[in-house]
């Protein structure tokens, strides 16, 4: 049964995707760190998983930010200042936004490298954009900005985390996805 999020707990839903998207994101990171040095003729399959997991992040992403503004806003766990609670959820939505918005600019990019992009590896989506070198080069840098925003936020986000769980005592456990805010 599906459970709504409420002011103190997510929502079935909610944790599904927090869930589904974690391991995602990971391989994602680890895809694009192993790429650049791979052997130009053997990057293809490499290729090919990160725009396939980019999209699926992509799906995921807006999926939970849609679950986001649906929500009531959750109020912060006992013992956590409300400000500083509320400071982890700014972060958390900026980096959730960065992932969408560099998935987007990611396919974008791929269409404009003129790949073959698939979602789950199987399902064709067609091209939207010319091949063009200014496009490649141009969505080529706002992809790595964007990498880079995400590289720069992520590691402040989860010592931030780790900080008010030993602060607080609120739990280093909630920083997965889970039931409790």
């Amino acid at each position: 049964m599906l459970t709504r999020d409420t002011e103190t707990e997510y929502g079935t839903l909610t944790i599904t995707v927090g869930w589904i998207l974690l391991p995602l994101l990971i391989a994602q990171i680890y895809n694009a760190t192993v790429m650049p040095q791979t052997p130009l003729d053997d990057r293809a399959p490499l290729i090919s998983t990160h725009m396939s997991l980019g999209l699926t992040v992509f799906l995921l992403v807006i999926a939970r930010l849609v679950l986001w503004a649906q929500s009531p806003r959750q109020k912060a766990p006992q013992g956590l200042p409300e400000s500083a609670y509320g400071f982890q959820r700014l972060m958390l939505l900026s980096l959730l936004l960065n992932f969408a918005v560099l998935a987007f600019i990611g396919l974008l990019s791929a269409w404009a490298h003129g790949y073959d992009v698939r979602l789950f590896w199987f399902i064709p989506l067609p091209g939207f954009l010319p091949e063009t070198y200014p496009l490649i080069v141009t969505l080529g840098y706002f992809h790595s900005a964007m990498m880079f925003y995400a590289t720069f936020v992520l590691p402040i986000y989860l010592i931030f985390c780790v900080y008010l769980a030993i602060r607080y005592k609120v739990g280093i456990l909630r920083m997965l996805p889970g039931k409790a805010v």
